[in-house]
């Protein structure tokens, strides 16, 4: 009872305190307490290159309200984008680079959110209303190697969806139909512009991603920043290994970022790729 009537009333709790809650281990009381006391609730943003944006969480994690999310990542941002360029948010989840991106690239830039999940991308369009950002656009499809349709597997955390082509979800939660397109077709058929910056985090599709981005990276040469993750170890190392050596044939150099997750159990990271 008592434990309800918290969780109730954890919405009005002011985010200094759920910023101290959200500092604890993922899985604990105190984090599940800042998770429900930030999820769907519109705040400004107190930390990181998102400083005084506008956030809702959507149903996403609690870093992302207080500007604690990948703060390397973050700063990477600032170093590679400047006003007038056009990104690309590949795996845009709930919008939090989206944002980010659209703050740094100014009202001259373009950004493009690709978020297949109905739900991620009603949170993405939502969170650039609240910050007037008109220079973003969602497009409601996956990225792939090709154009056509596919599974989208759902997970239960909303930042997990995984086409059925790469790793299922640990929390699997349910699949639907989506619309897949290739940045290279896109381009050439004069949709979007070409990117000056690219963000990939489609949990197990990078590869097919890049594959379908080829003449986009020969021709335009983007930098490109993508997450990598696995439960085991070896099978991480496989999947760094494979887009390394994908990315230094189309004449790029492959750099790993500084760690954003170095107190979970499970393998993840990101890595830069720059061209020649």
């Amino acid at each position: 009872m008592i434990k309800q009537a918290i969780f109730r009333v954890l919405p009005l709790f002011p985010v200094n305190v759920l910023e101290k809650l959200a500092a604890s281990n993922p899985g604990s009381l105190g984090y599940r307490l800042a998770t429900a006391g930030l999820r769907q609730r519109d705040v400004t943003v107190r930390n990181g290159i998102a400083k005084e944006l506008k956030f809702n969480t959507g149903e996403s994690c609690p870093e992302l309200a207080l500007g604690t999310y990948e703060v390397p990542i973050q700063n990477i941002f600032a170093q590679h984008l400047k006003d007038g360029d056009v990104f690309y948010d590949i795996g845009a989840n709930v919008g939090f680079f989206t944002v980010i991106a659209a703050k740094l690239v100014g009202n001259t830039g373009k950004v493009y959110a690709f978020e297949p999940g109905k739900g991620n991308a009603k949170s993405v369009r939502h969170n650039a209303q609240l910050n007037n950002f008109s220079q973003v656009e969602v497009i409601e499809k996956a990225v792939s190697h090709t154009s056509g349709s596919g599974q989208l597997l759902l997970a239960q955390y909303s930042g997990g969806h995984a086409l059925a082509t790469a790793d299922a979800p640990p929390d699997l939660a349910g699949e639907v139909t989506v619309d897949l397109v290739s940045i290279d077709d896109l381009i050439a058929q004069n949709q979007i512009q070409p990117p000056n910056f690219v963000k990939v985090d489609v949990e197990g599709a990078e590869l097919d991603v890049l594959k379908g981005m080829t003449e986009t990276m020969k021709t335009h040469k983007p930098t490109v920043i993508y997450e990598i993750d696995d439960g085991d170890r070896t099978a991480y190392d496989h999947k760094y290994k494979e887009l390394e050596s994908f990315l230094q044939g189309l004449g790029y150099k492959v750099t790993p970022t500084e760690n954003s997750y170095d107190t979970i159990d499970w393998c993840v990271g990101h890595a830069i790729a720059t061209p020649v």
